[in-house]
Order: structure tokens, then sequence, then C-alpha cells
């Protein structure tokens, strides 16, 4: 079955469940077509997407770095919360998704943390 097809028949199931997702939408036109929709007992949107086989590669490197960098979580969700503000969250109208996001905020912190380590003089 081909990717779209999927996408859509498993957005019509989805939306038979209204109890636990809202506002499906199918987004058929990206580089990488995926699902999006609201899952009402997180309180969370969430993506699907299809035949991509690094995703749980990127989700445990990113698990590492955010153990490795605690104070990135916060930062991130602020930075999050400021974006979706002024719609800048949205990768399909050009916005900076949360991984993006997540991988700038890290990068930030491992160059400050590079920066405070202390120089030894002969």
């Amino acid at each position: 079955m081909r990717t779209k097809t999927f996408l859509w028949k498993m957005s019509r199931q989805m939306q038979g469940k209204s109890r636990l997702v809202g506002g499906v939408q199918v987004i058929a036109r990206a580089r990488v077509p995926l699902i999006k929709f609201f899952h009402y007992p997180t309180g969370l949107w969430a993506d699907i997407s299809t035949e991509q086989t690094h995703g749980l590669a990127t989700s445990s490197y990113l698990t590492n770095m955010l153990t490795m960098y605690p104070q990135a979580p916060p930062l991130i969700l602020f930075l999050k919360h400021f974006l979706s503000f002024y719609r800048l969250n949205e990768t399909a109208i050009g916005g900076i998704g949360s991984f993006l996001l997540s991988l700038m905020v890290v990068r930030l912190l491992q160059a400050t943390a590079d920066t405070q380590q202390p120089t030894r003089s002969l």
C-alpha cells in the first residue's frame, strides 16, 4: 500500500476515536508525509510518519542529550511556547519543529559548556 493511501486510511480510523484524538490532519505533500493530531489524554500535538527507519535512533540520541543537559527541557518548552505564539512552530509552513529546536538548544548548551571549561596556564 502506498504511504499516502495508508495515511489517509489511518486518519479516517483515528477520526473515529474522538475521545482520544482530535484535529486529525494528513500532510501528504510534505517531504515526509505524516498525520498530525491532538492527543486529548496528554494534551499534546503529535505526528505519525511511516517508512522512516531513523526515528528510533534519533529519539534515543535526543533522550541521551536531554539527560546530559537537564537544563534543556525547560528551555525547549519556553521556546516552543514562544514560537507557537508567533505561529513559527509549524514545519509545514516554514517554522521550526520540536526535533530541530531540541537539537539547537542542546548544541547551544554544548557550546556554552565548552566555553566555560577552565583553562590551564603553564
